[in-house]
């Protein structure tokens, strides 16, 4: 099924606190915002939801650090507003729906800024980034989803002794 994306105006910032668990290998929101219907898989197990009006209101899922390559790049500015998604067809509730493409996507890390880059971290064409939740921002260009990136409230100590190592 094609899913879109676009950025809209949010009209209530959902109050939750991205974390990363270390020992689960994933990233979470607590609290875990209510109202979840519909769900994108982006690359295998990590996920966006979004509520009935199809605003993104959760990231979360597998995504292993143990995997996850360094990089120097940083989101680009985002405004805040609403990361919408929009299905070709009618979507079932509690059915997750592969976005194309992205299980190839990189993971890449920045530990000296906390940022962690789920997709294509730098671009040359334009795009609108858009922060969606504290510490999401989102990139889309001409309604395709490019990058999350996520800043959880801490790395893995794993991941920011190699980047200490290695500067």
């Amino acid at each position: 099924m094609k899913i879109s994306f676009e950025v809209g105006v949010q009209q209530n910032y959902p109050v939750a606190q991205l974390i990363y668990r270390p020992d689960e290998e994933s990233f979470d929101m607590v609290p875990v915002p209510r109202g979840c219907v519909y769900s994108v898989l982006i690359s295998h197990y990590f996920e966006i939801e979004s509520d009935d009006a199809r605003h993104v209101i959760r990231v979360g899922g597998l995504c292993p650090y143990l995997s996850w390559k360094l990089t120097e790049s940083a989101p680009p500015e985002g405004n805040r507003g609403a990361l919408i998604v929009t299905f070709e067809k009618e979507p079932q509730p509690g059915v997750s729906y592969q976005l194309e493409g992205t299980d190839e996507w990189p993971v890449l890390v920045n530990p000296r800024l906390g940022w962690v880059c789920i997709g294509e971290p730098t671009f040359v064409r334009p795009v609108v980034a858009v922060e969606f939740l504290k510490g999401c921002i989102a990139v889309v260009e001409n309604e395709s989803l490019r990058a999350v990136w996520l800043h959880p409230e801490s790395l893995p100590t794993e991941v920011t002794q190699q980047s200490e190592v290695g500067h």
